[in-house]
């Protein structure tokens, strides 16, 4: 089973990736951590040059350094994980491009779509799990951290963000969470669903 987390930046999606972790351990069932950009060998320098505040990249550049990192990580970790019957869990995948680069790109939607299943091999999550937040709130909670290049674009960029996320959250393998819940009841309520799709 492939599952990606998705939100805004500070919505929680890595914390509740943490502890669905251990939920999955506390089961008995092998899994694969991992996140993009970075989780592969050559995505790991991406992940640094993506993300430097000292790197200024053309929207193009941007684009095809994601695109490159996913179809290195889709080759080294999350193919094989799932060749090994383990649960993938993948801090963003492909609707971190269509919700982050798909104003700057100055491409459509469809055509984000059609580059990045060129770019991994169609391959598509069982299921998206995404953390609604508000700009606003996400930003107070990131107020006492050291931002990247995607996190210092500001407030209006993260409201862009949030909205296309809201729009891609109604395709049907897409689960809505509350951002303002607790970990403890967002773990609660992803694991209901992740139960209920595990073999």
């Amino acid at each position: 089973m492939f599952i990606a987390f998705e939100g805004i930046d500070g919505c929680g999606k890595s914390t509740l990736l943490e502890n669905l972790a251990l939920k999955l351990s506390s089961a008995s069932r092998s899994y694969v951590k991992t996140r993009e950009p970075g989780g592969s060998s050559l995505g790991s320098l991406i992940r640094t040059e993506l993300l430097s505040l000292k790197r200024t990249l053309t929207p193009q550049s941007e684009l095809l350094l994601f695109l490159a990192d996913r179809s290195q990580h889709v080759l080294e970790l999350i193919r094989p994980g799932l060749a090994q019957n383990k649960v993938v869990l993948c801090d963003r995948y492909i609707a971190s491009t269509l919700a982050y680069q798909r104003n700057s790109s100055g491409l459509s939607p469809d055509k984000l779509k059609e580059l990045n299943q060129w770019a991994t091999g169609e391959l598509e999550p069982d299921l998206y799990i995404y953390i609604d937040l508000s700009a606003e709130q996400a930003q107070r909670r990131r107020a006492q951290m050291e931002n990247d290049r995607m996190e210092a674009k500001g407030l209006a960029f993260q409201k862009e963000v949030r909205q296309h996320y809201l729009d891609l959250a109604q395709e049907k393998n897409w689960l809505s969470l509350d951002g303002q819940l607790s970990p403890t009841e967002l773990c609660d309520q992803a694991w209901s669903h992740i139960q209920s799709m595990l073999p």
